[in-house]
């Protein structure tokens, strides 16, 4: 359906794709765009667009699949960047518009979120982070949960 090429079409495909009603895949891919990684979407009619390209402040390297609403928000996490450079956890609206819902600081919230989120009936996302810097910094880890 899709090879990445790199530069401003992005590379490295995140795992998991998330399957709209219609048909449409949606994603994220960790490398190129605007040197941050991608959001993506790839129509039932096989054409591609980059819905949105990361800034440092945003977040970078996005991964693991999207969750997304009945409003068509999608909601996912980066593995770095954002105001302390540890992740962040974020929504891209319809419109293009992307809100950081959460910076990770490496506290109790942890640090670096390596999977996608999970979304609940009453729009709480859940995921897991790979460190907590007040734990130790290899080890620890957590499980988040934001509320849009």
């Amino acid at each position: 359906m899709h090879t990445f090429q790199g530069g401003t079409d992005s590379a490295s495909p995140r795992p998991g794709l998330l399957l709209d009603a219609t048909g449409n895949l949606y994603g994220a891919a960790g490398l190129g765009g605007a040197k941050n990684g991608i959001v993506f979407k790839i129509s039932i009619d096989g054409s591609y667009t980059v819905l949105h390209r990361f800034s440092l402040m945003e977040g970078m390297t996005p991964n693991g699949s999207l969750a997304a609403d009945e409003a068509g928000n999608l909601y996912g996490t980066t593995q770095l960047g954002g105001a302390h450079n540890l992740g962040t956890v974020f929504e891209l609206t319809p419109g293009g518009m992307l809100l950081v819902l959460h910076g990770f600081t490496g506290d109790l919230d942890g640090a670096v979120p390596l999977a996608g989120l999970i979304r609940d009936e009453a729009g709480n996302l859940y995921g897991t982070a790979d460190k907590n810097l007040m734990i130790q910094q290899i080890q620890g880890g957590s499980v988040f949960k934001v509320t849009p």
